[in-house]
């Protein structure tokens, strides 16, 4: 990591350096010093509940002081056509798509009301069948579209609500 941000900083010294994608179930010990001392932002995949993530994360961010960003993160449900392959984020237990918004709708709250949260990336935007393997991932992509491009209203009616209030849930939780 030295000699990549010492490379990327002689270049382009105002250069926001993203730290890898890590789980974060696990990480090596070595990796929360280096982060710390090399990186601008910790990148996270977190497909947990949010309470079991948020801890793990605030973990993360006191031992290395950078902001977090979810840089790949979902909820899942598999659908009729994905019992082969199964779905990104079905370790959830969501039953149905309501389940599913619930739970975003409760971590999208509750990242935003953290301070050193900076966003989120879901993993997936169209749902994928098990008859169109992808070839580079084990899981099928759930989405907020299925195959024939209709939104998932239930779930992306609570992203319309969550994400213009994320400024709001941030400056009320820096008040805190």
């Amino acid at each position: 990591m030295d000699v990549h941000e010492r490379l990327i900083r002689k270049h382009d010294p105002n250069h926001l350096i993203l730290g890898d994608k890590n789980m974060v179930m696990w990480h090596y010990d070595f990796m929360l010093p280096a982060v710390k001392k090399h990186v601008d932002v910790v990148c996270v995949q977190a497909y947990g509940p949010r309470e079991k993530d948020r801890k793990l994360c605030d973990m993360i961010y006191e031992a290395t002081g950078k902001p977090i960003f979810n840089g790949d993160g979902c909820f899942g449900l598999a659908g009729p056509n994905q019992h082969e392959w199964g779905v990104k984020g079905f370790r959830t237990g969501a039953n149905s798509i309501e389940e599913v918004a619930a739970k975003y709708e409760e971590m999208l709250r509750g990242m935003m009301a953290t301070p050193c949260y900076l966003g989120w990336h879901h993993c997936g935007y169209i749902e994928q069948w098990d008859d169109s393997e992808r070839g580079d991932a084990p899981r099928n992509e759930n989405g907020f579209l299925d195959p024939f491009e209709s939104y998932r209203t239930t779930w992306t009616n609570v992203l319309k609500t969550i994400n213009p209030k994320a400024a709001e849930l941030h400056a009320a939780a820096a008040v805190d």
